[in-house]
């Protein structure tokens, strides 16, 4: 989790810097992120960030970040989700080649989804004898770039790639349906 997390926070430092370089309406970042009622009960939010001016590559959308930590048997999880509206597609392309090309240096393997948007990028951090494992997957969906990590936190065992690529598998699919269309 130690690696995956500092991907999450480079990428939410990129565009979470206020800025005005174009007034240009995006769609609300927070009303497409996960909810509390996409997690098991008792999910708890163990942050949320929101900026509705984000500065972006030659425009301004908006970002939102949240993290859910909640029990799955013996295993402590830990979802989090990363939602940036860009003023165009051009402009999300831009965004998350840059996202990608900051996850792929902590990578120790890529992941198989299926198809999620228009681009995307899994893949899964730690391994699997160490208590903090997790996958991670970006996805830019037309002007939507979005992103959900998946880690096992406090576990012995931390995820096996078959374990991290099912949990990373269902939340983004939860994730996928409330983008849309983008």
């Amino acid at each position: 989790m130690r690696r995956a997390c500092y991907v999450t926070a480079a990428v939410a430092a990129l565009v979470a810097s206020a800025g005005s370089v174009a007034s240009v309406t995006a769609p609300d970042a927070k009303s497409l992120a996960l909810r509390q009622a996409d997690f098991p009960a008792p999910a708890a939010r163990m942050s949320e960030k929101e900026n509705r001016s984000a500065a972006l590559p030659r425009g301004t959308g908006q970002a939102y970040t949240t993290t859910f930590q909640f029990r799955v048997g013996r295993r402590t999880e830990s979802i989090g989700t990363i939602v940036i509206t860009a003023p165009s597609a051009s402009v999300a392309r831009r965004v998350y080649a840059a996202a990608v090309a900051d996850a792929r240096k902590g990578a120790v393997g890529a992941l198989r989804l299926p198809r999620l948007g228009d681009e995307q990028y899994a893949a899964l951090y730690g391994r699997p004898s160490v208590d903090e494992t997790s996958g991670l997957v970006w996805v830019r969906k037309n002007t939507v770039v979005w992103q959900v990590q998946a880690t096992s936190v406090r576990n012995p065992l931390g995820f096996s790639r078959t374990a991290a690529r099912a949990e990373l598998n269902g939340y983004a699919w939860k994730q996928m349906r409330r983008v849309g269309s983008g």
